[in-house]
């Protein structure tokens, strides 16, 4: 019997959605200001690597000259990168499981096999993801990888084979009666298709593109409290994608949101992803724009703490910041809001430790 969920749904008081979506709003205006550095140093290094001239044509110091552009860079940067791929994934299994006792040797050797030819090859490919990230670090010194939990729900079809008994009728007589029977004369096999919505649950590593990462201005060292007080990831999402948060309990996936879609060019990221999944590699696709906040709230709770008085002490946080100069509004905690940036509403709002515990 599947268990009842009793968490409570995040529901903000009346008008705390606005005041909310104003200040998201205030912190894109600064993340976009702040990334535009980021951005512009990341395509010059990028250029340089794909031996990519500043003009089509040279007219310095004459016009037509040689528009060759070495590729010093990027001899220096493969260089690095052959060097690192040799140090950290040429064994084969990457992680080899030693017995603790001699007895164990077998159970070791098998879960080697498990880790090196499923976990770290199909589950996690942890080649593609090092390489990645070890370019992205040559490159230009920056990087992320964003672990996650995949509970996407998708169809599963799957044959199984029934066996039914082929009956037939007789009739007896027996002292004079009439008497009837049924006997089993053998067995009919046919296939039978089940299908079932199922869940994936297994954990990904994502690559982070560094161009849709947007970070505080004052953001020190990394990106926990307190080092930074937020940022966003921005995405842009298919219908389907969509659809599929729709169903995992996300709001205002409607028919406003669907008038919103725009066209969106793919990147060179997004085609690779897609060629990986063997989806269609056409050039543009429908999309919203979603962006997924990590940052820290006062969120509505009936809260139970022991004061400095040693006594026991009941709180109701309202969630609310209407008023800014409360002396106790709350415990603020870490928070992950999805902003709807074409609709301007929240989508969802979930404490990080009900994903992070």
């Amino acid at each position: 019997m599947a268990a009842k969920n009793l968490v409570p749904k995040i529901v903000l008081p009346a008008g705390e959605e606005e005041r909310l979506v104003r200040r998201l709003e205030d912190m894109i205006a600064d993340a976009e200001e702040f990334h535009s550095n980021w951005s512009e140093l990341h395509d010059l290094y990028l250029r340089q690597y794909l031996c990519e001239p500043d003009s089509d044509e040279k007219t310095w110091p004459w016009q037509g000259s040689s528009n060759l552009f070495l590729p010093l860079g990027r001899v220096i940067q493969d260089g690095i990168l052959a060097q690192l791929h040799d140090a950290m994934f040429t064994n084969d299994p990457p992680m080899k499981l030693s017995p603790m006792e001699p007895t164990d040797s077998q159970t070791a050797e098998s879960l080697s096999i498990y880790y090196g030819e499923l976990v770290f090859k199909q589950i996690i490919p942890l080649k593609v993801l090092g390489n990645d990230w070890n370019f992205n670090m040559a490159l230009d010194g920056t990087a992320a990888i964003k672990p996650r939990w995949d509970r996407d729900q998708y169809l599963r079809r799957s044959l199984r084979t029934e066996m039914s008994p082929i009956e037939k009728d007789f009739e007896t007589e027996f002292l004079g009666v009439k008497m009837k029977s049924t006997q089993i004369t053998g067995y009919e096999e046919r296939y039978v298709e089940d299908v079932e919505v199922v869940r994936r649950q297994r954990p990904v590593l994502d690559v982070v593109d560094m161009e849709r990462l947007f970070i505080a201005p004052d953001a020190i060292f990394g990106l926990q409290h307190p080092h930074s007080d937020w940022y966003y990831q921005e995405q842009d999402l298919t219908w389907d994608a969509l659809l599929a948060r729709k169903r995992g309990g996300y709001d205002h996936i409607d028919a406003e949101l669907y008038g919103k879609l725009g066209s969106r060019d793919l990147t060179a990221i997004d085609m690779t992803k897609r060629r990986d999944e063997e989806l269609s590699e056409g050039t543009t696709l429908e999309t919203a724009k979603v962006l997924e906040f990590y940052m820290r709230l006062v969120l509505p709770a009936d809260v139970t703490y022991i004061g400095s008085d040693g006594k026991k002490t009941e709180h109701k946080q309202t969630g609310s910041t209407e008023n800014e100069d409360e002396d106790d509004p709350g415990f603020a905690e870490e928070v992950i809001v999805t902003y709807l940036r074409d609709t301007k509403r929240i989508a969802r709002i979930v404490p990080l430790s009900r994903i992070c515990p």
